[in-house]
């Protein structure tokens, strides 16, 4: 077993009092830290899995069990010494810790932090990326009694790790960006909850796996899994604009601590998707409707390698899809007021405007619901035919189209509750990564729709947008966010305690 020396240096409150001194005078307590020494025993991996992250300093979180709610205490390595965050609690002369790496996987803003949710979704296929879900999991009781303080930590993995060579022609793939992971039989775990009592680890949430590199992947990817039987399916796309998928059919078992080598995964090419393909819960597309796969979403708009909506391209292996229908209907954005840091608030539209009236479309590009000439969005236009973006603002809150950003922001593990990006979160059918549209990505779906480029007069399996108000994910501030009313194109902020409809999108 791989060894390193901690310094669990929790200030253990010994508090002593005494009564009086000889003067008949209180005494003042006494705070004493008793430093502990611990050995942690890591899982071994084999020597091409082995890797701490970019950095080689190992962050692990520790929670005491012996309370529903409690301060996370990081210890973190430096120099091959560990040492940890001061704790304002007392400990008594008994306490359990639970130990969770990587310490940023532990979230404590929940009413039982004993109860963790992991992610893997969001992997950068790399082995130095693959130590961020390298999730290991043991326990330790601390005894302040003990005279000797040295004792071992046995932590235990949560995870089974695969690297996986992809080929065409017997040749491997290279410069890899991007492979999205699915699986034929829909059982793909990717969220989890831990208990961090006993380390059982359940399922959450079944789907898809997004492996992402903005550099570039060579011909070798690294993906962690939770322990599971599946089979999968292998959505490959390349920096130079490629696209292959290959499927390995027979159903496989992952187990926790394991390593597993995949090389010579045979790929057929795929031809880029254009505005308008159908899109499939295997994360693959057609022009034409395949009626052995599940369809899922009509493609909208078309990506860059780097993700970045670019209205110049008229194909490509990265874009954006709508579902077929609205995931909520009358649901409000979220219980109470609440401003997330990571989403910039976006307090006009353009300009001065706070309130205006997207283009209506009846027949030509200038007819606007609204005859107020100050709030009619002139600015933005679309091909009638190829859907795609013919002018478009650049600044406020029309030219958010970051609704995959935001969505990090309202995910599990912080004190609020969001209920139209939740319910977009877990509309499931077979793919993980639903988000609620950005505003910029609303008002273009406005645009496709009233235009009739994505409707269910073109597509039958395709529900119309309700005559009714939609939300976005861009935040107006901490109360208030953008939505759009279908029935008159106008877009403003309302409260997030209003009850509007979601309808979620994906990026591909």
């Amino acid at each position: 077993m791989l060894k390193q020396k901690l310094i669990l240096a929790v200030c253990v409150l010994a508090t002593i009092f005494v009564a009086c001194n000889n003067d008949g005078e209180d005494e003042t307590a006494v705070e004493e830290t008793y430093p502990v020494e611990l050995s942690i025993s890591f899982p071994e991996k084999s020597q091409e899995f082995e890797c701490q992250g970019s950095n080689g300093i190992r962050e692990i979180a520790a929670l005491r069990t012996d309370t529903r709610y409690a301060d996370k205490i990081v210890l973190s390595q430096s120099g091959g010494d560990i040492y940890v965050t001061t704790s304002e609690e007392e400990i008594d002369e008994e306490t359990e810790f639970a130990f969770l790496y990587p310490a940023s996987a532990s979230t404590v803003a929940t009413s039982d932090t004993l109860t963790q949710v992991l992610y893997i979704d969001r992997q950068n296929g790399t082995l130095e990326g693959l130590a961020d879900f390298d999730y290991t999991w043991g326990t330790y009781t601390y005894d302040m009694e003990e005279e000797d303080y040295t004792s071992t930590v046995v932590m235990t993995s949560l995870m089974s790790f695969c690297k996986f060579r992809f080929t065409e022609n017997g040749c491997p793939i290279e410069r890899i960006s991007q492979v999205i992971v699915t699986s034929p039989t829909d059982s793909l775990h990717v969220v989890a909850k831990l208990d961090l009592n006993d380390g059982d680890v359940s399922s959450l949430n079944t789907g898809s796996m997004v492996i992402q590199s903005e550099q570039g992947l060579l011909d070798e990817v690294y993906v962690a899994f939770f322990p599971m039987e599946t089979a999968l399916h292998f959505t490959v796309s390349t920096r130079d604009g490629k696209s292959y998928e290959a499927v390995l059919p027979e159903v496989m078992e992952f187990r926790a601590g394991e390593t597993y080598v995949y090389t010579d995964i045979a790929c057929s090419a795929l031809k880029p998707a254009h505005i308008g393909d159908y899109y499939y819960n295997d994360a693959t597309w057609s022009a034409s409707y395949d009626e052995n796969k599940t369809c899922v979403g009509i493609v909208y708009a078309l990506d860059d390698a780097s993700g970045k909506l670019d209205k110049n391209l008229t194909e490509s292996v990265h874009g954006r899809v709508v579902a077929l229908r609205d995931c909520a209907s009358r649901v409000t954005w979220c219980s109470t007021a609440e401003d997330l840091e990571g989403i910039a608030n976006q307090t006009v539209l353009q300009d001065t405007m706070y309130v205006g009236s997207l283009p209506y479309w009846n027949g030509n590009q200038d007819s606007f619901f609204s005859d107020d000439v100050l709030e009619q969005l002139d600015g933005i236009q679309i091909d009638f035919s190829t859907g795609q973006v013919l002018a478009w603002y650049t600044e406020g809150a029309l030219s958010d189209f970051d609704g995959w950003g935001h969505a990090s922001q309202t995910i599990t593990g912080i004190s609020n509750t969001f209920y139209a990006p939740s319910d977009c979160r877990e509309y499931g059918q077979g793919l993980y990564g639903w988000y609620l549209p950005s505003a910029g990505e609303m008002a273009l779906l406005w645009a496709l729709h009233r235009t009739g480029i994505i409707c269910h007069e073109i597509y039958d399996n395709f529900s119309d947008f309700d005559p009714f108000g939609y939300w976005t994910s861009t935040e107006y501030d901490e109360g208030n966010v953008w939505y759009i009313n279908f029935l008159s194109g106008i877009i403003t902020r309302n409260s997030k305690n209003s009850s509007y409809n979601a309808r979620p999108v994906i990026r591909f």
